[in-house]
C-alpha cells in the first residue's frame, strides 16, 4: 500500500540553521564588499623613498668634452611625494646627488679664462665644474613595471658638492598612475657643461 506523500515539514531547529546560514553568507558578502571599497586605490599622501634608476647618472654628448674628464658622481638619494594642485598632480622632491671634486684649475687654459661683460664686470671661471640637466622620475607599480616617466625642470649640479635640491615637476601625473605607483626610480641626465660655454 502506497502511503500518501506528505509535504516536508521544516522543524524549528532546521529553520534556525537556515536563517543563521543566510545571515552568515550575507555578512560575508557585505564584509568583502566593504573591504574592497575601503581598499580602493588612492594617491599616496606621504613621502616615498626613491631608488636610483639602473643608469642613475648620464652625460649627454653636449655635456662631454674630450679635454674635461667626466666627474665621478654618486647615485641620487632622497624622497618624493605627490602634490595635488589645481592644475593636477605633480611630483615634489627633496634630492641630493653627490659629485666628487673636478676643479677648473686642473683644466686646460681655455676654461680658466675671465670673461668681460658689456657692463664692464669681469667674471672668472668657477672653482668647480658644474652641469645643467634634469632629473627623470620613473613611476613603477608593485611588480616594477614602468607606469610613466616624468622629467623635472633643469637643475644645476656642481662637482665637490652633495647638490641638495628641492623642487617640483611642471609635468603632471594622471591620477590613475599616481594611485598605482609603489616605487619611484630616479636618474639625472647632464645636458650641458656650464664651464664649457664660457
Amino acid at each position: 500500500m502506497i502511503e500518501a506523500m506528505q509535504p516536508a515539514i521544516i522543524r524549528p531547529s532546521m529553520k534556525r540553521l537556515l536563517i543563521i546560514s543566510v545571515v552568515a553568507v550575507l555578512s560575508f558578502v557585505l564584509g568583502a564588499g566593504l573591504v574592497l571599497f575601503l581598499k580602493k586605490a588612492t594617491v599616496p599622501a606621504g613621502w616615498i623613498a626613491i631608488v636610483p634608476d639602473r643608469e642613475a647618472v648620464l652625460f649627454d654628448e653636449a655635456a662631454m668634452k674630450d679635454d674635461i674628464p667626466p666627474p665621478s658622481a654618486g647615485k641620487p638619494e632622497g624622497r618624493v611625494k605627490f602634490l595635488q594642485h589645481d592644475k593636477g598632480i605633480q611630483i615634489g622632491y627633496v634630492l641630493k646627488l653627490p659629485i666628487k671634486p673636478n676643479p677648473v684649475s686642473a683644466l686646460p687654459q681655455k676654461y680658466r679664462q675671465e670673461t668681460k661683460l658689456a657692463s664692464g664686470f669681469v667674471i672668472g671661471p668657477p672653482d668647480q665644474i658644474s652641469y645643467t640637466g634634469d632629473f627623470t622620475f620613473v613611476l613603477q607599480d608593485n611588480d616594477g613595471f614602468t607606469l610613466a616617466k616624468i622629467k623635472g625642470p633643469p637643475e644645476r649640479l656642481t662637482a665637490a658638492s652633495d647638490n641638495p635640491i628641492q623642487g617640483e615637476t611642471e609635468q603632471t601625473v594622471p591620477q590613475s598612475i599616481a594611485e598605482h605607483t609603489k616605487k619611484i626610480a630616479v636618474s639625472f641626465e647632464a645636458e650641458k657643461c656650464d664651464v664649457c660655454t664660457w
